[in-house]
């Protein structure tokens, strides 16, 4: 049975049970008060009839002797048991105990029927008797002389009708209830069921068409009540029947242009349950097109860098973003980040592939390119340096000679440089530097710094130092080389790109998992549209490069790169006129 069938039991036999107590309880107290006044009422019949006897006892004194025979002769008459009390409860007479017994007999004042003959002139009740161990009914009522009361005149009677019609009472009230129990039982039950067949009738048409995109109306029902429900429902079916159609619409669109991305895009669960993928997804990783619902990541995905990198995520909750070569000759882009799917922030993530093979291609023809004509370029230029060397040590025409010389030279040393930095750009790019390694990097900033100051103090600047106390040693995965080159390219800009008489801060702050260094000064600054840009090789800010014509365009790229390679981040603040902030944040080992 379904709930609303055992509640509808339950209450219906609570009700009837309730009902049948209360109706036993009345009938039974009313029928029993009803025989026992038939019985009181018999016996002041037959008190009646020996009243006349009553009277003439009255008018003398209690004597056993005397009393004894008019006993007998009462119950003789009314075929009652005939006891005569004292006023002090003595038991004078009893027609069915001889005189000489009635020494046996107890004190009968505290009987409830004298008891109650005292108080109201009258006295009944019905128990067992001490003396001829029967359940009798007894009466009483006092014997008076000059209006008091000189003793008792009890009648007893054995009963086995009252009995009877007692438990015929009991038989009757049981039966009733049996009856009435089952036919309420029986009209329980056909109302039970004919509600069930009304929410049947409701129900099954709904149960069968669950999975079926058309809803089909309910019919009209026996009862108004469900066929008010029915039109509710039919109403209500209408109306998601119109959103399920505009869903699935949607939902089409939706997965047309998700299948139509270039980029592979998956959804996962945070227990790397798949949520949903595109094809292109499936294309890039090149798995076959069986349906990958309802599996784990490690179960569908089985190469090492992606897997690494979405426990590295699950780990720390970071975004990650990286290139890496893939099978062959192939490299992607993945992308790892976080999603919410449930109103629970960082409940899944979001796994994006993008095939770059021919972007790396490119970008691989490109850092050749450079490293050869970098190398191409080196050799003549050194040449032409020495000559210039040698024609600057020639003593003829020595004025002119070295007027021009001098410029063949700072050209030389210019393009020397940009050949150099190209150079050292494309080593980190290939990430051929020397290997990193924990480092203590202090010894190697306040190297870096000496020099620096120096070269500030000669441009009539300040370079201020800002190295708290360590209270122990740090440490962090590079190597000095690096180092000094991001420091250096970082300092040399402050110094290049600077008026006289400006400032320089160079700020140190160790946190628990962290270096952070920060370079700012107060000089010429970069516009806040450029700020994007400066990052790029070759690109320089216009008064930049009116301040100092020299520069190559690739120290920031440098930086850039740099630091990347020491799994770091860099930054900038900077407005026109107003300075610039560059920090950057070294992770500790």
């Amino acid at each position: 049975m379904n709930k609303i069938s055992v509640k509808t039991w339950l209450f219906t036999l609570v009700i009837i049970i309730s009902t049948l107590l209360v109706f036993d309880i009345y009938i039974w107290n009313h029928t029993k008060s009803f025989l026992i006044e038939e019985v009181r009422k018999d016996f002041r019949k037959k008190v009646s009839l020996v009243e006349a006897l009553i009277g003439e006892l009255n008018s003398g004194n209690l004597q056993a002797e005397a009393l004894y025979p008019f006993a007998l002769k009462i119950k003789e008459l009314t075929s009652y048991r005939t006891t005569f009390i004292d006023k002090d409860g003595r038991v004078v007479a009893d027609s069915d105990v001889l005189p000489s017994e009635l020494n046996n007999v107890e004190n009968h004042l505290s009987r409830p029927e004298v008891q109650e003959a005292m108080r109201t002139g009258i006295g009944l009740s019905r128990r067992k008797s001490s003396t001829i161990r029967e359940k009798l009914f007894y009466y009483c009522e006092p014997l008076q002389e000059n209006g008091r009361i000189i003793g008792f005149i009890r009648l007893a009677m054995f009963s086995p009708e009252y009995g009877e019609r007692i438990n015929f009472l009991i038989g009757l009230i049981f039966r009733s209830n049996i009856f009435f129990l089952i036919i309420s039982i029986i009209a329980t039950f056909l109302y039970v069921r004919m509600i069930k067949s009304q929410v049947n009738a409701l129900r099954s048409p709904l149960f069968q068409q669950r999975d079926q995109p058309n809803f089909q109306k309910l019919s009209r029902q026996k009862f108004e009540e469900f066929d008010r429900v029915a039109n509710e429902v039919n109403l209500l079916g209408e109306k998601l029947q119109t959103l399920y159609g505009e869903l699935e619409d949607r939902k089409e669109q939706l997965l047309s242009i998700f299948n139509s991305l270039n980029e592979g895009v998956a959804a996962f669960k945070r227990d790397g349950m798949v949520l949903i993928y595109n094809k292109r997804f499936k294309e890039i990783l090149g798995v076959s097109d069986e349906n990958y619902n309802n599996i784990r990541f490690y179960d569908w995905i089985q190469f090492p860098p992606i897997i690494q990198g979405i426990e590295e995520f699950l780990d720390n909750g970071q975004s990650i973003k990286k290139r890496t070569k893939f099978y062959g000759e192939r490299y992607i882009d993945y992308q790892i980040l976080p999603l919410m799917y449930d109103k629970t922030p960082s409940s899944g993530f979001l796994l994006t592939l993008a095939d770059v093979t021919h972007l790396q291609q490119l970008e691989t023809i490109r850092q050749d390119f450079v490293a050869n004509v970098s190398h191409e370029f080196k050799t003549p230029l050194t040449s032409i340096r020495g000559f210039a060397e040698t024609l600057l040590a020639d003593t003829e025409k020595k004025k002119q000679r070295e007027k021009f010389l001098k410029k063949i030279e700072k050209q030389t040393i210019h393009l020397e440089n940009l050949v150099v930095d190209l150079l050292q750009l494309s080593r980190i790019e290939r990430k051929e530097t020397e290997d990193l390694v924990k480092m203590n990097p202090i010894p190697v900033i306040k190297k870096v710094l000496s020099e620096y100051t120096t070269l500030a103090a000669e441009k009539n600047l300040t370079l201020h130092q800002e190295i708290p106390k360590l209270e122990k040693k740090i440490k962090i995965k590079a190597n000095e080389q690096l180092l000094q080159t991001i420091l250096a390219n970082l300092l040399s800009n402050a110094i290049q790109y600077h008026r006289p008489q400006g400032e320089i801060w160079f700020r140190l702050q160790v946190t628990e998992n962290q270096l952070r260094l920060e370079i700012e000064d107060n000089g010429i600054g970069i516009p806040v549209d450029q700020l994007e840009r400066i990052f790029e090789r070759f690109y320089r800010v216009e008064e930049a490069r009116y301040l100092f014509p020299e520069g190559s365009g690739l120290g920031l790229s440098i930086v850039k790169h740099s630091v990347e390679l020491l799994s770091g981040k860099l930054g900038v603040e900077s407005k026109a006129e107003q300075g610039s902030l560059f920090w950057l944040e070294i992770p500790l080992h």
